[in-house]
């Protein structure tokens, strides 16, 4: 009975115990630190409501404490909202608002005496320079600052974080020009500097190499984007001993590769790529037998080959040689992918390397391969069935070549594909179903500019679900793909000459609640686009050279890009479609029936490169509006019935380059401002045949790859 009562004591002693952990609040000086930290910042997401009151600190949101101090030693307030890079500027920056911090970081930080970990990462302090109060965070350990809209100098007296392992400051807008980088020598412990798109003095190049070089703990140094001109070729002493990261791509580097760099005998992982490194690759490549990546791409080495060396590395797993002026037949390297790399390789890039011939059977020997690019060379031929031996293939691209036979049924069989492109080849083949049987995880399928013809069944249900999908110039028509209903998740859509001369399904427009880019141009679809469908998310649309008819669309503000030329859309343009649409660059509703004035609300886009409205039946006087227009550069009312004079503002401005007045009823004088017209060319191109120019722009036809 004793044991049993002194028992119950110990249990209850023991929750008493957990209660008051529980209870207690964790240190006052630092909760109120935090609180003032909070004051600072901009939370439009409200990511930090736990923070506030009387509250145990150590529970509100991104508050690491010490189990058995309380004292707060973590700050986790990174921003993980996910975003498409692909779509454009405007569509990054506003989702990644929606879930960012801003504002200014207050130095209530400091109080915060026992921090270790601080990861501000992703948010938006936008113009702000990066706090040298930081430095006075003695025993941190982990400082992440990456992609958080700092600006200026980076603080020297960084340097004074002498517990520091880890250190991420790239993708901002901060530089460093300090010749001698001695601060960087005094982070002692650091293991991990992570500094990509910092932008370093180019005469310091060297200088910056040689004070890493006395941090002997360092594993990663990653200097991607750092404006580099050079780096040693010699290093007297080299105290890289546990080095396995080195990334100094996209570098300005001229310099053949240094010889130190093949002592760096725990090195995993090297890239060098995008940069002017010259000469040929010593055979000394060989003794980096730690290496698993390789990237040598996009530099000016002199090898016409793929280098014998790297047969020996016998764990790597990653090799990119791409833009590599090879200019052999791709059979001939067998040699140097038998042995090891059969059996190690999982991602092998040779895009742009002017490989000839057929691709040869025995890439299909190397068992593990992931990721093959062998994009933009010359092999003709078919795609060989060898490839339906890699059964572990996820990403297959095959783009502009020469390829001029058949796709086999066999490439149906690879489970694991989730990138398929053979865009931009002669593939003149019928596919069936076979060829997609098994492809359950396929999710970007590119096939534009074939001679390939669909012919599947009007019941067939396909086993991927798409997100993107690229059908361009290929036989799909001439009924609207009845498959496609299964396709609810695509982001990117393009079935531009098609050769489908049908009605666009209902189902059809409920599938574009989640695109980004829409292409259904050159074909001969009919039918109205319903007024209750939303674009709301939709950067780029082109659905001209059909047969739609009905009013315009309404779109999103993202819109960007939008091409409703050669169909039959009627009533008036909206008069505040500058308003709904202020990001706005290319418009074209040529060769409708639109009728009514032309708005005023288009001079509101200030970003607009492009308008064309021609071959309408627009009437009224042009709007008076265009001095802030300083970005158009075509600007098309041809053939409609606009009347009175030509504004005052329209040559006011200073990019325009083209501008189509003729088959109107205008009257009146010319005004005296057109004058300042003389820098557009001579001769005038047909209404917009050619688009406006534009840093990050290309046209619909051409645009990037989502």
């Amino acid at each position: 009975m004793a044991a049993i009562f002194s028992l119950l004591q110990v249990l209850l002693l023991v929750l008493a115990l957990q209660h008051s952990a529980v209870a207690t609040n964790c240190k006052e000086r630092e909760r109120h630190a935090l609180l003032e930290l909070k004051k600072g910042f901009k939370d439009p997401s409200k990511r930090l409501f736990s923070w506030e009151g009387q509250e145990n600190c150590c529970m509100w949101e991104g508050v690491q404490c010490d189990n058995k101090t309380e004292n707060v030693i973590g700050l986790d307030l990174r921003n993980t909202v996910s975003y498409y890079q692909e779509v454009g500027d405007l569509y990054i920056i506003s989702s990644r608002l929606e879930g960012s911090l801003g504002g200014e970081i207050s130095s209530s930080l400091i109080h915060l005496q026992h921090l270790k970990h601080l990861d501000l990462s992703g948010n938006y302090f936008l113009g702000e320079t990066i706090p040298s109060f930081i430095s006075q965070l003695k025993e941190l350990r982990y400082l992440n600052l990456s992609r958080a809209g700092f600006k200026g100098t980076i603080p020297s007296c960084l340097g004074n974080l002498s517990s520091l392992q880890t250190l991420d400051l790239s993708n901002n807008g901060v530089y460093q020009y300090e010749p001698s980088h001695q601060w960087l020598s005094h982070l002692t412990s650091l293991r991990h500097l992570v500094v990509s798109g910092v932008t370093f003095s180019s005469n310091s190049s060297t200088s910056l190499v040689l004070a890493l070089n006395k941090l002997p703990s360092l594993v990663e140094i990653s200097l991607s984007d750092c404006m580099l001109e050079s780096i040693p070729l010699f290093i007297p002493s080299l105290n890289f001993s546990f080095l396995s990261i080195l990334d100094l791509s996209q570098n300005n580097i001229s310099s053949f590769m240094p010889g130190w760099f093949f002592n760096l005998s725990r090195l995993e992982y090297l890239d060098l790529s995008s940069n002017d490194f010259h000469g040929r690759v010593s055979h000394n490549l060989a003794n980096m037998t730690s290496l698993k990546s390789l990237n040598l791409g996009v530099n000016d080495f002199s090898e016409d080959a793929i280098p014998e060396s790297i047969g020996s590395l016998c764990n790597l797993d990653t090799l990119d040689l791409s833009r590599w002026n090879i200019g052999k037949r791709f059979a001939e390297f067998g040699g140097v992918f038998s042995g090891c790399l059969r059996n190690s390789l999982t991602h092998l890039h040779l895009s742009s390397a002017s490989l000839k011939g057929i691709i040869p059977d025995w890439i299909g020997d190397i068992k593990n391969l992931q990721v093959l690019d062998l994009s933009n060379n010359f092999l003709y031929g078919s795609v060989p069935s060898s490839l339906a031996r890699l059964s572990s293939l996820q990403e297959l691209i095959l783009i502009s070549n020469e390829l001029n036979g058949t796709v086999p049924e066999e490439i149906g069989k690879l489970s694991e594909l989730v990138n398929l492109n053979l865009a931009g080849n002669y593939l003149n083949v019928v596919l069936s179903e076979t060829h997609f049987a098994e492809l359950e995880k396929l999710e970007i399928l590119f096939l534009s500019d074939n001679p390939l013809v669909f012919n599947v069944s009007s019941h067939w249900n396909p086993p991927f679900i798409l997100k993107t999908l690229r059908i361009s110039s290929c036989s799909l028509g001439p009924q609207f793909p009845t498959w496609l209903q299964t396709q609810h998740e695509l982001h990117a859509l393009d079935m531009s000459d098609v050769g489908i001369a049908d009605t666009a399904p209902i189902w059809f427009w409920n599938l574009t609640t989640k695109l980004f880019s829409l292409d259904l141009s050159h074909n001969q679809i009919e039918g109205t686009i319903p007024k209750t469908l939303s674009f709301r998310d939709i950067f780029s649309v082109d659905l001209s050279s059909n047969l739609f008819s009905g009013t315009l669309p309404e779109f999103g503000s993202i819109t960007r890009e939008l091409d409703l030329s050669n169909n039959t859309f009627s009533g008036h343009i909206p008069a505040n479609i500058g308003e709904r649409m202020p990001y706005m660059f290319y418009l074209s509703v040529s060769t409708n029936k639109l009728s009514g004035r032309v708005p005023s609300s288009l001079c509101q886009m200030k970003g607009m490169g492009a308008v064309d409205l021609s071959k309408n039946q627009l009437s009224g006087e042009l709007p008076d509006c265009w001095l802030n227009s300083s970005a158009l550069q075509i600007l098309d009312f041809s053939n409609n019935n606009v009347i009175g004079g030509i504004p005052e503002s329209i040559c006011d401005m200073p990019s325009l380059t083209s501008l189509h007045l003729s088959n109107n009823n205008l009257s009146g004088e010319f005004p005296v401002s057109l004058k300042k017209c003389c820098h557009a060319p001579a001769t005038q191109p047909g209404p917009l045949t050619d688009r406006p120019h534009q840093t990050g722009w290309t046209p619909l036809g051409a645009r990037p790859q989502i």
